[in-house]
């Protein structure tokens, strides 16, 4: 993580300098603001408390990065986006997703209350282009769905076809110890370690931002969050039409990372 987000993200903007690029889109996360509280917050927020996963750590040091670079004055802009939610996702929303499809995601869960502000895949492609058409260099836009909690979510999910109706809330520290179990399971059968102690603290965490500056300043718009999650789903249930030869462990993988 931090060779991508960190030593990458300064590679690039040294690129961008050495180039003389007129124009970079970095794309940082709300993460780098970290936890929120209940309070919906906007760009104006300053982080609270210190970070809780090893991605968000690595996510507020590479935007302390691409800030130092816009304060030297490269003509930047960044974008900042919560989880990202489409079909064939590679994320571990997405290993859950396919485990859901697939009916075999287990009666479990925790952090109902926890808020996400997630926002659908071509939504923020397109608030990315309208940050470069339309954005003031300088300057920072979140581009983050409607704020749901983890409760509201799995609501969303029921209406769809699937298999997952939580039965047991687990505390956050059960669901972590169960999580650090389960890691080498996952990898053991070739599975990224997608339900982690890493996953559990992230989705612990209250992620309410606000993404009216973009909605003004840019004109973007997102669908709403049940919107996004009926188009992810069914997206997967199209996807298992083409995976009726794999096996279960290979229906839980994004479908371009199965050896055909």
């Amino acid at each position: 993580m931090r060779s991508v987000n960190i030593n990458g993200t300064k590679n690039i903007l040294d690129l961008a300098c050495e180039l003389n690029i007129q124009l970079t889109i970095y794309v940082s996360s709300v993460q780098a603001f970290g936890e929120t509280g209940l309070q919906l917050r906007d760009e104006t927020f300053v982080r609270q408390v210190p970070c809780r996963t090893t991605y968000e750590q690595s996510k507020t040091d590479a935007h302390e990065i691409a800030l130092q670079y816009q304060q030297q004055g490269l003509p930047l802009i960044i974008v900042c986006p919560h989880q990202v939610i489409g079909p064939n996702d590679h994320s571990a929303f997405g290993y859950f997703q396919r485990l859901y499809v697939n009916r075999i995601l287990p009666p479990i869960a925790w952090s109902p209350k926890s808020i996400l502000c997630c926002v659908e895949v071509n939504d923020l492609a397109e608030g990315i282009v309208l940050a470069a058409e339309k954005g003031k260099i300088g300057e920072i836009y979140f581009l983050c769905g409607d704020p749901l909690s983890f409760r509201e979510v799995i609501g969303c999910w029921s209406k769809k076809p699937g298999a997952f109706t939580p039965r047991f809330w687990l505390s956050i520290g059960l669901a972590a110890a169960l999580a650090a179990l389960i890691e080498p399971i996952q990898r053991m059968l070739g599975l990224p370690a997608f339900f982690s102690r890493e996953t559990v603290r992230a989705s612990a965490t209250n992620w309410n931002y606000s993404s009216e500056k973009a909605k003004i300043e840019l004109g973007w718009t997102h669908c709403s969050a049940e919107a996004m999650w009926f188009a992810s789903i069914d997206g997967e249930i199209r996807l298992l039409s083409k995976r009726k030869t794999q096996n279960i462990l290979q229906r839980l993988k994004p479908l371009e990372m199965v050896e055909q």
